[in-house]
């Protein structure tokens, strides 16, 4: 059997963006997250191992687990159903969109088994089994790696936070070694938001339409 640490090496990196859920909800699963802005929210997760301890299980999750980030894109609806929909629910440009309510973000199981249930569609736990996800990066090193995928270097973000470079490079190189090579294409899944707002901006398009539709039926 393998030793849990082999595992967490091999662990997929679960990036969720979650738009349009209310704070407090969020706040309330006691995980770090960053807003990219005033509807995003960002969390980097993975599995927990500590519930892992038959063998089939690591076997099968080892099958399972493919390195490299995965961006999974939550959508807040208060009106969807409980159920949690492992099949996204649209594609934008190859980016999964799924939505979420607030059952999925009631206590930290729920939020845990949601995520698990999109990021690790193929695994499959016993009935009696959950997984449970933790935070791989701070706050703090989320802050640093946002400003670095806007493009200030170490000597600016330390001006920015009042704190030495040095210590910028410092948390920099915690980061990679937690996810790997800090890359454009991964500081591009951890913050781009783009799928989101396509998403949102399609959807306010639809409800413009739907409700000027309403307003001509109702004048004829």
């Amino acid at each position: 059997m393998r030793e849990r640490n082999d595992l967490r090496s091999e662990t997929k990196i679960l990036v969720v963006k979650l738009l349009g859920a209310p704070a407090h909800l969020i706040k309330d699963l006691a995980l770090p997250f960053y807003n990219v802005n005033d509807n995003v929210a960002v969390l980097t997760l993975r599995p927990d191992f500590d519930l892992i301890r038959r063998k089939t299980l690591s076997q099968q999750f080892a099958e399972t687990c493919s390195l490299g980030p995965l961006a999974i894109n939550l959508v807040f609806d208060p009106a969807v159903d409980d159920q949690i929909t492992v099949e996204p629910v649209s594609e934008i440009a190859g980016t999964k969109i799924a939505h979420c309510n607030a059952s999925h973000l009631d206590n930290f199981e729920a939020f845990s088994s949601l995520i698990i249930a999109l990021g690790l569609p193929d695994l499959r736990l016993p009935d009696d089994f959950w997984m449970p996800v933790e935070s791989i990066l701070t706050l703090r090193e989320l802050e640093i790696l946002r400003l670095v995928y806007q493009g200030f270097s170490s000597k600016k973000i330390g001006e920015y936070l009042a704190i030495s470079h040095r210590t910028i490079e410092l948390h920099r190189q915690n980061c990679s070694s937690k996810l790997g090579q800090i890359t454009p294409l991964l500081l591009e899944t951890l913050f781009s938001t783009m799928a989101l707002e396509t998403y949102y901006w399609g959807l306010s398009r639809w409800q413009v339409a739907n409700t000027a539709q309403q307003h001509l039926l109702m004048s004829a």
